[in-house]
């Protein structure tokens, strides 16, 4: 253990069985080598090559027997099978008997190619190379040198029983070619022990640590001729280069790339788009040559990544922080993310070897919306049951503990001579979720991450910094995780000063130091009155609003909590529009306390009986109470919220999304190309049915085009609208419903005016579909050309029969047996 050298190798004998591959499909159980249990499964009955009896040199099938010499075999490098059985064993370092060895040959003295031969044991004989000459091929058989011949059971799948007699006969008929080699043909090998009988034993450095490495000498040899060492020796490394760049000429390359812009978006399976990440103004300058290995510098201007949930009340959730107003005059030139990296060259290590990484971000805003969070954390794969993940994790012990251990030193590292992750100053906001859907609510429970609400929380996290690390790439991440974790953990009591039930007492102090400053230093009295009143009405609005929160919660009614959040929801714009929910909020709570008695007491009855009425009752009276009073917070938070967004200074304003949320529904499920104009489509069909997301886009088409007489087609999974120039509901023309509706038409009538006919369904007894004859519920729209008509016809039908093979299609519940 004092020297790094290899020391001598150990041997062991490792013999093979020459096994039918199909009899081995099945697991054995612990007695299935000693009894006949499972003779009438062909996939159990675990047969190899064996030796009838002692002098007679007939090779028949027989049950594995661990151990059993007479059914242990060892191939040559000439591909000889020799039978151990058959001679004395030798100690395993010493060459294998090759003249009076006996090895697998055939009973007859030549083999007929279309007649089966039984097998058995001859001396080695070099006239008969053919015959004794085998070959275990890629589909899984065992071919003698004539190529097509092979080892097979006479009698086919009947022929695969204990004491059966082993023949080589015809592959198969080269007109009938099967898809997969047959059970009675597919011979393979089966070791008697792991490994390849030879051990390498060497002492090897790993760090500062000696280590006794005892490998496989084919594992130790495939390792070696794939991934070379990992420590680099740098004496040895400068003599290999400077003596390979004498021959070779010397080769530059250099390369700069520019792209506008890059998106990313991110689609779940539902499908539904969750994010579109948007990287403008990408440089990058790459230079790689044989002395100063590879440089990159790189560079993304912009970075915004949208929140693409439709029901979200915040559609940005990463961006570049605004500049603050007395910083504009000065041009920042610094890039949202810069990475520069100088790569050494190396190709006879398991190393790679960095002079250096630097990657800074600039300052940027980051919102933590919590809907948004769980499903990231779903599409990345976080949504399996317990006890799938239990299975998963049983799996992975069984395949580590199958697959041969590699040590560390064997993993590919990585050297940095001087590492760096800089972050400027993070603007942090969380927003919690009012409701989530069961499967959310399952991930949030086993994630286990606790979420408090707050928003814009000054962070400052110290560079992550290694120097001359030597390192696997897990070992340098999870130190990256730990760092910034114990960072964010030092910036708690920023977070804490920034939670909304506290009133954000950080961001108060913030705004009105913000408006002192300027006012110091430029006299902006405007300013400092702007910040002042931003801070202030800020406070107010999170310290009502999460009073607001809280005391809804008391009322117990989950019905008037749906209605407040989707007032909330519809007018979470600008000012006035929260000043309107303020107003409106304040009417819904006093409607809300007056009717309470009257609706919780009838509910209570109608769900509970006797005990349901006077639980009703109880409820009703705590929510004439507490349903007004959470109507005039609302209404104070409204105000609040109103006057905070009309003082907000630039440096804190939001930019608006990128680009719309796409259309994920495509002609057959499939996901189509993003479309401008079908996202506006989609956004004015939540505007049109009140914002119902289990509605989904389908189409959408221009059928006239004349100014006065602008009409388009909307269609989508529960109906088809026909609308003027506007998208609103008083521009609607025609709403039919898809239930309602028989079939749809093109219709040339005369002149050449081309119509769509959409012929609704008759009234009967019978509840059987037939076309109503009543004109009124026929109605015919023209269109400006007999493409357009014909078109929007055919897609009028595709959402017709989708819907129809929706309502007709049986789901089955995932709990059923």
């Amino acid at each position: 253990m004092d020297e790094f050298k290899e020391g001598d190798r150990l041997y062991y004998e490792n013999f093979m069985y020459i096994a039918v591959s199909g009899t081995f499909k099945r697991a054995p159980s612990s007695t299935s080598y000693l009894d006949d249990s499972s003779d009438r499964d062909v996939g159990a009955r675990m047969l190899v090559l064996d030796v009838a009896e002692p002098g007679n040199p007939a090779v028949v099938f027989k049950r594995m027997e661990p151990g059993k010499r007479s059914q242990l075999w060892r191939i040559t490098d000439e591909g000889l099978l020799q039978h151990e059985g058959s001679y004395v064993p030798k100690d395993p370092r010493q060459s294998p008997v090759k003249d009076n060895a006996f090895v697998l040959d055939i009973s007859a003295m030549a083999i007929q190619p279309t007649e089966y031969t039984p097998l058995q044991l001859r001396k080695r004989d070099p006239r008969r190379t053919y015959t004794q000459t085998w070959e275990f091929t890629k589909d899984g058989r065992l071919c003698c040198g004539y190529g097509q011949m092979c080892v097979q059971a006479r009698h086919g799948v009947l022929g695969l029983r204990d004491g059966c007699a082993a023949v080589v006969g015809p592959s198969f008929s080269l007109l009938q070619v099967p898809a997969k080699v047959p059970v009675e043909m597919g011979i393979g090998k089966r070791r008697l022990r792991p490994g390849s009988g030879v051990l390498s034993v060497k002492v090897i450095p790993d760090g500062p640590t000696r280590v006794l490495q005892i490998a496989d000498i084919k594992q130790l040899e495939l390792i070696e001729h794939d991934d070379s060492s990992d420590w680099v020796v740098m004496s040895e490394r400068r003599r290999l280069r400077s003596h390979s760049t004498e021959d070779d000429p010397k080769r530059d390359l250099k390369l700069s790339v520019n792209f506008k812009g890059i998106g990313i978006s991110l689609v779940n399976s539902i499908p539904e788009e969750l994010a579109y990440i948007s990287l403008r103004e990408i440089d990058i300058d790459y230079t790689s040559n044989i002395k100063d290995g590879q440089m990159v510098e790189s560079s993304i201007r912009k970075i915004q990544v949208d929140n693409q949930l439709f029901d979200t009340r915040h559609p940005v959730v990463m961006y570049l922080t605004p500049k603050a107003s007395k910083d504009r005059p000065h041009p920042d030139t610094k890039p949202a993310l810069h990475i520069s990296a100088h790569k050494v060259s190396n190709t006879e290590w398991n190393t790679e070897i960095f002079q250096k990484l630097n990657i800074a971000l600039k300052k940027m805003t980051l919102l933590i919306d919590e809907q948004l969070l769980w499903k990231l954390f779903q599409f990345a794969g976080y949504n399996q049951p317990d006890t799938e993940v239990e299975t998963l994790e049983e799996n992975q012990f069984e395949l580590a503990r199958s697959v041969p251990k590699i040590d560390s030193s064997q993993t590919k590292r990585y050297f940095f001579g001087h590492l760096r992750i800089s972050t400027s100053r993070i603007t942090l906001s969380a927003y919690t979720a009012s409701k989530l859907t069961p499967d959310l609510q399952a991930i949030k429970r086993r994630m286990e991450i606790p979420l408090i609400k707050f928003e814009d929380a000054k962070v400052q996290l110290d560079p992550f910094v290694q120097v001359h690390q030597f390192e696997t790439s897990a070992l340098l991440f999870d130190a990256a995780i730990v760092h910034y974790t114990e960072e964010l953990k030092s910036q708690a009591a920023k977070i804490l000063g920034s939670v909304d039930f506290l009133g954000n007492p950080l961001g108060l102090v913030n705004d009105v130091t913000a408006g002192i400053s300027g006012f110091i230093s430029d006299g902006n009295v405007g300013g400092l009155l702007k910040n002042v009143t931003h801070g202030v009405s800020n406070s107010a609005a999170k310290v009502t609003g999460s009073l607001s929160d809280g005391l809804s919660s008391v009322t117990m009614d989950a019905k008037h909590e749906r209605e407040r959040d989707q007032i909330r929801h519809e007018h979470s714009g600008s000012g006035s529009d929260q000043l309107f929910a303020g107003f409106k909020g304040l009417g819904h709570g006093i409607f809300g306390g007056l009717t309470s008695l009257v609706t919780q007491t009838v509910a209570g009855a109608s769900r509970g009986g006797v005990e349901g009425l006077f639980s009703g009752l109880a409820k009703g009276v705590v929510g004439t109470i507490t349903k007004p009073a959470t109507g005039m917070l609302d209404f104070v938070a409204g105000a609040a919220s109103a006057v905070r967004d009309t003082s907000r200074t630039s440096s804190k304003s939001r930019p608006p999304r990128m680009r719309e949320p796409r259309s994920c529904l495509g002609p057959g499920g499939t996901l189509p190309e993003y479309s401008h104009e079908e996202a506006q489509a989609q956004k004015s069909l939540f505007m049109l049915n009140e914002n119902d997301y289990s509605e989904r886009f389908i189409s959408v088409g221009q059928i006239r085009y004349a100014r006065n007489e602008c009409m388009k087609v909307l269609i989508t999974s529960q109906r088809v609208y026909f609308l003027g120039k506007e998208s609103n509901r008083d521009s609607i023309v025609l709403d039919i419903d898809h239930k309602d509706l028989y079939s749809c038409c093109y219709l040339n009538r005369e002149n050449d005016r081309s119509y769509i006919e959409l012929t609704m369904k008759a009234d009967t007894q019978t509840g059987l579909p037939t076309p109503s004859d009543n004109a009124k519920k026929r109605p015919q729209v023209r269109c400006d050309l007999e493409d357009i008509a014909v078109k929007a016809a055919q897609q009028i039908m595709y959402a017709k029969n989708l819907y129809d093979e929706a309502t007709y299609t049986l789901h089955m519940d995932s709990d059923a047996d």
